[in-house]
C-alpha cells in the first residue's frame, strides 16, 4: 500500500510544499519551483500566519513564546519529496511546522498505530537532516494524526539527524534547537534498519530540547550526544557547552532481524561527555518512558565535576535472556542505567541525581562504572539485581533531601498538599523489589560507596507524606570498608526519621 501511494504520487503534480503567507493578500501562496542551495524557500513572520489547519494553528498557540519574533515555515507531507534537502535549504533560526496535511489526491496511510490511536502521516527523508543553529522542527498534526519521519528505499547515511560538530563548540551560536510531537520511525518500507542512533549531536554551545516525541529504537542508539572535546564549562558563562533537555519522550525498543541475527536494540539514550568539567544544569532526562527489549534505557559518561538530573521516568523494558546481541553478534551489557565516571582520584567525580525513577528491568537496575558521586531519592527498583558495580572504586552517596521537590511533582495533589516544608527523609527513602524468585537485598551490588542510601521503612514513614510507590523495608548506611544494615525485623524502636539517622550514627561506631 505504501509504495502504491507513493507511485500515484508521482504521477500528479504537487499541489504546493510549503505554505507561504503573503503579507499584502494573507491567502496561500504555492511553490511553482523547486528551490537549490542558492535560492532556500521563503519564510514569513511566525505572528502573520493565518489560515492554517487547527494542528498548526494549536502548536503556533501553544509555543507562542518560541515562536514570538521569529520566522515560520509550514511544510506538508509530499512522499515524492526528500524532507532532509528541503530542510537543508531552510535558513537558520526558522521554526519548521510539519503539517498532517498532503498533496491533493495523496490520502494518509489507511493504518492506524496501535500505540499512539492515531493515523500516520508520514515525511520520507533520502539523507541526513543537518539541524542548523537555532532551527525547531516541530509536529503540527491535525487531531487523530501523528507526523512520522521515516527513510525512503535506498537511505545510505547512518543517522535521521545530525546537529553539532565533531571539532568546534562553535560559541558564537548560542540559540537553542528544539524536536518536538515527531513519531521517528527508522525503517525503510520493507522494515530493514540501516541507521546507527535517529539524533546525533556532536559539539555545541546551547540546549538541544528533544521532547514529546515517540521513538521506535533502530539497531543501536535513539538519541546520542557525543562530545569528546575538553571544555571547563564553570570557566565562561558564555562557555558551557552542550545541553540536552530530553523529556516526556517514548521510547519503544524491539527485537528485529537483522542478517543471520535477531538483533536487539542497544540503549534509547547515549551520552558521551567525558571531558566537558565542572558543568551544572545543562543536561537532564525527565519524565520519559521507556519499555520493550532493549539492552539499556541509558549509557551515560560525564566528566570531573559534572552533574546530570534523571528524574520521574518509568521504564519497563525486557532485557533478558541472550537475544542482545551487537551488529557484529556479541553479547552486550544489559541493565537499566549504566552510569560511567572518571578514574582519577584527585578530581571531583560527576553527579548523577536520580529521583523519582520507576525502574523496572529484567536483568540489572543500574550499573556503575569508575569513580561518580550519587544523589538518589524516591526511586522504585524492581529487577533481578539493583546494582552492578564490578570496579572497587568508591560511590559518594550524596544527601539526596534537595532532591525532595522532585519527588513531589510524581505524586497527586492532595498527597503535595499534605506534605511537609522543610522535607524529611520519609519524603525521599528508595524502594526495591526482587523479580523472577531473586533473593537480592536493596544494595547487592554495590561492592564499595561511602555515605547513606535510604530504602523505605514503610510502617515508619507516614503514608500521607510518601512520595513514590514503595514496597521494601530496608535502611543502610555503609562506610568504604564495610556495610552495616538495619533491617525491618531489627528497627522496632525506630519511630521517625530522625530515629532512622541516630540509629545509623550509632552503627557507625560499632
Amino acid at each position: 500500500m505504501l509504495k502504491l501511494q507513493r507511485y500515484l504520487a508521482r504521477l500528479i503534480a504537487p499541489v504546493f510544499l510549503l505554505q507561504a503567507l503573503s503579507t499584502e493578500a494573507q491567502t496561500f501562496q504555492p511553490s511553482t519551483t523547486s528551490p537549490t542551495a542558492s535560492t532556500p524557500y521563503p519564510t514569513v513572520s511566525c505572528e502573520s500566519l493565518s489560515e492554517q489547519t487547527m494542528g498548526v494553528r494549536q502548536r503556533l498557540d501553544e509555543y507562542s513564546r518560541l515562536v514570538r519574533g521569529r520566522q515560520c515555515i509550514v511544510l506538508n507531507a509530499d512522499p515524492t519529496v526528500d524532507t532532509a534537502r528541503l530542510i537543508s535549504q531552510i535558513p537558520e533560526n526558522t521554526v519548521i511546522l510539519l503539517s498532517s496535511s498532503t498533496p491533493q489526491g495523496v490520502p494518509p496511510s489507511p493504518s492506524v498505530n496501535p500505540v499512539t490511536g492515531k493515523t500516520p502521516v508520514s515525511y520520507f527523508i533520502d539523507s541526513e537532516i543537518i539541524l542548523k543553529a537555532g532551527q525547531d522542527i516541530i509536529g503540527a498534526a491535525d487531531k487523530g494524526f501523528e507526523i512520522v519521519t521515516t527513510l525512503s528505499t535506498g537511505f545510505k547515511e547512518q543517522f535521521m539527524i545530525r546537529h553539532g560538530n565533531r571539532s568546534d563548540f562553535h560559541f558564537g551560536e548560542t540559540r537553542d534547537n528544539h524536536i518536538k510531537h515527531i513519531t521517528f520511525q527508522p525503517s525503510e518500507p520493507d522494515g530493514h534498519r540501516p541507521i546507527k542512533s535517529i539524533i546525533l549531536a556532536y559539539c555545541y554551545n546551547h540546549r538541544l530540547i528533544v521532547a514529546n516525541n515517540l521513538f521506535y529504537l533502530p539497531d543501536w542508539y535513539g538519541v546520542e550526544l557525543d562530545c569528546r572535546k575538553s571544555l571547563d564549562a564553570s570557566a565562561d558563562d558564555e562557555r558551557t557547552g552542550p545541553g540536552l533537555q530530553f523529556a516526556d519522550n517514548m521510547i519503544i525498543g524491539e527485537t528485529f532481524s537483522a542478517g543471520p541475527h535477531n538483533i536487539t536494540s542497544l540503549y534509547g539514550i547515549n551520552i558521551i561527555l567525558p571531558a566537558i568539567y565542572n558543568q551544572s544544569q545543562k543536561i537532564a532526562i525527565v519524565d520519559n518512558r521507556f519499555q520493550g527489549r532493549m539492552a539499556d534505557v541509558g549509557k551515560i559518561s560525564l566528566g570531573a565535576g559534572t552533574s546530570i538530573d534523571i528524574f520521574r521516568n518509568t521504564i519497563d523494558i525486557d532485557n533478558s535472556g541472550g537475544t542482545h546481541l551487537d551488529l557484529r553478534g556479541q553479547q552486550t551489557q544489559k541493565g537499566g542505567f549504566i552510569l560511567t565516571g572518571i578514574t582519577d582520584t584527585g578530581a571531583k567525580p560527576p553527579r548523577f541525581n536520580l529521583a523519582g525513577n520507576q525502574i523496572r528491568v529484567t536483568d540489572t537496575a543500574i550499573s556503575i562504572e569508575a569513580l561518580i558521586a550519587l544523589a538518589l531519592a524516591c526511586n522504585f527498583l524492581q529487577a533481578v539485581n539493583p546494582w552492578q558495580h564490578a570496579q572497587l572504586k568508591n560511590v559518594t552517596a550524596l544527601n539526596p533531601l534537595p532532591l525532595a521537590g522532585e519527588c513531589e511533582k510524581c505524586v497527586s495533589p492532595t498527597v503535595i498538599s499534605a506534605s511537609i516544608s522543610p522535607p524529611t527523609y520519609c519524603h525521599i527513602v528508595n524502594s526495591w523489589s526482587a523479580i523472577n524468585n531473586s533473593t537480592a537485598a536493596p544494595l547487592s551490588g554495590m561492592t564499595n560507596f561511602v555515605g547513606t542510601f535510604f530504602f523505605d521503612f514503610t510502617h515508619h514513614c507516614p503514608t500521607v507524606i510518601s512520595i513514590c510507590p514503595t514496597v521494601t523495608i530496608i535502611v543502610t548506611k555503609s562506610s568504604s570498608d564495610r556495610i552495616s544494615t538495619v533491617s525491618s525485623v531489627d528497627a522496632t524502636t525506630i519511630s521517625t526519621a530522625l530515629g532512622v539517622m541516630a540509629s545509623l550514627a550509632v552503627l557507625l561506631n560499632l
